[in-house]
């Protein structure tokens, strides 16, 4: 699962720019974070969620 979302974080980062979370959980998760961009996905009984970390105003 380590290397899964590994290469999700690089494919998007690519593909969109700035910097992505990802988080991978057997079954359900619960997880809240303050993003534009995101995406979720479950395939048998892994659920992923990618996020892309908002800009700091600082």
């Amino acid at each position: 699962m380590n290397i899964a979302k590994r290469q999700i974080q690089l494919a998007a980062e690519a593909q969109f720019g700035g910097f992505f979370d990802v988080i991978c959980s057997r079954g359900d998760f619960s997880y809240l974070s303050n993003t534009e961009l995101f995406c979720q996905e479950t395939s048998k009984d892994i659920s992923c969620y990618a996020y892309r970390q908002l800009a700091s105003s600082l």
